[in-house]
């Protein structure tokens, strides 16, 4: 067990239905090299055996708490984890995966040498029952919030609530949207990413993000998922209003792509759904209002663009494919 540097680490798990893999996602918690943690489980209406082993982990050891609620969704169930952290640090894990047993000892002693709003590390994707993870020497670099944001379309996973580390003064007036089956870390990480002043990457594989057919990002298409749409557009939104021209239109184009993927899906599996077909329908007229107007996207490009608009369900067929 390696000595606490005075640094807590609150660990929220979203827990639903997960029985299977959950002692497994737990054990890789309990048994951290570092142990100034604290592990919040939020079983969120599960219906299986996951409430059970939630208790029994909190009755077993003093660290790990337990909030029972109605089913709200991971972005409700984060939530509510947030507003029960005594920690420093705040990290989220889904219950179906599993992390490296040095996952906090790492990160304790980068922001003990260095000091950080947020780190950020990789994962490996797969159907391993038990990774065995190395922890090499640290390749990282240092890089402020604004210059991080401005990565946010060629850095892998930037999106992703579980592959960081964040101070709790972050989550200051912002929280997870709630109600969405989809989009919820796209719809807040770039707030928490502008926020903070020093963010550390690192190299370090310490996240096992695990295949199986019930993990959190699998499923079928069900019609909630359209509201990951609102997410997109509140990030381009965003990026406009903080003067970042460049991420708006970018920001632009991505939306596109979603929106496209979404009205197919729509048209394809709930085509009596007229309410829905009528929020993407506007939706699409306010890409081809605006795609024509961006400025720093090449007049070839943005065309290509605006052009896929006039054959939404054909190009959404073939997005739907490819992301």
């Amino acid at each position: 067990m390696v000595k606490d540097v005075g640094i807590k680490f609150s660990i929220i798990v979203p827990v639903y239905n997960t029985a299977q893999y959950l002692k497994r996602c737990l054990d890789s918690l309990i048994n951290q090299t570092y142990q100034n943690i604290e592990i919040i489980l939020v079983d969120d209406g599960s219906t299986d055996d996951s409430p059970n082993i939630c208790d029994e982990y909190a009755k077993k050891y003093e660290y790990v708490r337990v909030i029972h609620k109605e089913n709200g969704g991971q972005g409700s169930a984060r939530n509510a984890g947030l507003k029960h952290v005594t920690g420093d640090y705040i990290s989220f894990v889904d219950s179906d995966d599993y992390v490296s047993l040095q996952l906090y000892e790492n990160c304790a002693n980068l922001i003990q040498k260095i000091g950080a709003d947020m780190i950020c590390y990789k994962l490996i994707c797969g159907m391993e029952e038990n990774y065995q993870f190395e922890v090499p020497s640290d390749a990282i670099e240092v890089i402020d919030g604004i210059s991080f944001l401005r990565r946010i379309y060629e850095y892998d996973n930037f999106d992703s609530s579980v592959l960081k580390i964040f101070k709790c003064s972050l989550f200051q007036q912002i929280f997870f949207p709630e109600g969405r089956t989809k989009g919820e870390d796209a719809g807040t990480v770039y707030k928490l990413v502008y926020k903070a002043s020093k963010i550390i990457l690192t190299s370090n594989v310490l996240y096992y993000y695990y295949q199986s057919k019930t993990s959190t990002m699998r499923g079928h298409f069900s019609l909630d998922k359209v509201q990951e749409c609102d997410s997109f557009k509140e990030r381009l939104l965003f990026f406009q209003e903080i003067g970042e021209q460049k991420l708006f239109e970018r920001a632009m184009l991505q939306y596109e792509a979603v929106v496209l993927k979404n009205y197919y899906l729509v048209l394809k599996y709930f085509s009596a759904e007229k309410e829905v077909k009528e929020q993407l329908v506007g939706e699409l007229l306010y890409l081809k209002t605006n795609i024509r107007k961006l400025e720093s996207i090449k007049w070839i490009i943005k065309n290509i663009y605006f052009i896929v608009l006039c054959f939404p369900y054909t190009a959404g067929s073939i997005i739907n494919r490819l992301i």
